[in-house]
C-alpha cells in the first residue's frame, strides 16, 4: 500500500541525508560497504556461499516526506548550482544517469532536482530550483522551504517550477515568499527557464507566465502527494524520474 512506510529513510529538518544514496558516488560507495559486511558474514559462517545484497534505496517512493509537508518537503538535489550537466533519476537503475548538457551558455541558477513521493500530471516527480549559497551534489537530500512557483508552459504542456530555499540554512531564514527575493534573481531565474532549451533540436518553446504564491506552491505539493498516492496504489511505475 502507498501509506506502508516501513523501512523507508525517516524524514524531518534534523537531518539532510548525505550518504549520496542513489547518486552514482553513494550507490559505489553503498557497495563497497555491503561487500565488505558480506565477506564478513562470509568467513564467520565459515565459507557459507549465500551472500545478501544491498538495493540502493528508491529515492522517488522510498524516501518519505516530512512531518509538516507541505510546509516543508523532502526533496533531491540532481543538478548543481552553476552547473551546465543535466542528471536524470531513474527507478529502474535505480540512480542518476548523465541525460545531456545544455546547448546554451547558460548555468542553472540554482540547485535543481524533485521531490520525493510526488507526481505531476506526466507521472514524473514535482521537480524544484533551490535558492542556495554553495551547490549541493546529485543525490543529497534535504527539506526545502517552498516560497513561490514560477508559472510556465513548455510547447504546448504545463511545467511549473516551485521555488525554495534549504530549510536548514539561516542564510535564506529570510525569505518568506516570492516579495523576499531580490527582483534581479527573480530575472535571472525567468531569464534561465525561458532560453535554456535555445539551440537544442526540436522547436522548444518555453513562454514564463508569471510568478505565484507560497501557498499555490502547498497547493501543488499537496496535489503531487496524493497522485503519487493514486499511481502507488494502481502500481504506476515510470522509469527516468526527472522532468525538463
Amino acid at each position: 500500500m502507498a501509506d506502508d512506510n516501513s523501512g523507508l529513510v525517516p524524514s524531518g529538518s534534523r537531518r539532510s541525508f548525505l550518504a549520496g544514496v542513489g547518486s552514482l558516488a553513494g550507490m559505489s560507495a553503498v557497495g563497497r560497504t555491503a561487500a565488505s559486511e558480506d565477506g564478513n558474514a562470509h568467513a564467520k559462517q565459515g565459507g557459507s556461499d549465500s551472500m545478501s545484497s544491498h538495493e540502493p534505496t528508491n529515492l522517488v517512493d522510498g524516501v518519505e516526506q516530512t512531518d509538516n509537508f507541505p510546509q516543508t518537503a523532502t526533496a533531491v538535489a540532481a543538478i548543481e548550482k552553476g552547473g551546465q550537466i543535466k542528471y536524470e533519476y531513474r527507478k529502474d537503475i535505480p540512480g542518476f544517469i548523465l541525460d545531456r548538457a545544455l546547448y546554451s551558455s547558460v548555468v542553472y541558477p540554482g540547485d535543481y532536482g524533485f521531490f520525493t513521493q510526488t507526481a505531476g500530471g506526466d507521472g514524473d516527480p514535482l521537480d524544484f530550483l533551490a535558492l542556495t549559497e554553495d551547490g549541493l551534489f546529485t543525490g543529497c537530500i534535504f527539506d526545502l522551504r517552498p516560497v513561490a512557483v514560477i508559472r510556465m508552459n513548455d510547447t504546448g504542456e504545463k511545467d511549473d517550477k516551485i521555488i525554495g530555499v534549504p530549510a536548514d540554512d539561516p542564510r535564506f531564514g529570510h525569505i518568506e515568499a516570492r516579495e523576499d527575493i531580490p527582483e534581479h534573481q527573480q530575472n535571472v531565474i525567468e531569464e534561465f527557464f525561458r532560453t535554456y532549451k535555445n539551440l537544442e533540436p526540436g522547436d522548444a518553446e518555453i513562454v514564463i507566465e508569471g510568478w505565484d504564491s507560497r501557498d499555490a506552491a502547498y497547493d501543488i505539493l499537496k496535489q503531487g502527494h496524493q497522485e503519487w498516492k493514486r499511481l502507488q496504489q494502481g502500481n504506476g511505475e515510470g522509469a527516468a524520474e526527472s522532468s525538463d
